[in-house]
């Protein structure tokens, strides 16, 4: 799976920007692995025209491929 890579601060800032609208930002916690600590958001958010205000902050971002299994173990 590829995501975006945010950290928590910007997660936070995203979920603010987009409160209210038809579609929000809601980046996923990771929990395990080595990029626990930093949330994520999938990849195809940076293709989606209802974030278009959000692509140029989002394209500054690391993508990273990620096992779900491991980075979210208590769901699998």
């Amino acid at each position: 799976m590829r995501i975006i890579l945010v950290t928590p601060a910007l997660a936070e800032a995203l979920r603010e920007a987009t409160a209210g609208q038809d579609h929000r930002l809601d980046p996923r916690p990771i929990a395990a692995g080595p990029h626990a600590g930093k949330e994520a958001l999938p990849e195809r958010v940076l293709e989606d025209p209802a974030f278009a205000g959000q692509h140029a902050e989002l394209a500054l971002c690391p993508i990273a491929e990620i096992d779900p299994d491991a980075a979210w173990p208590d769901e699998s």
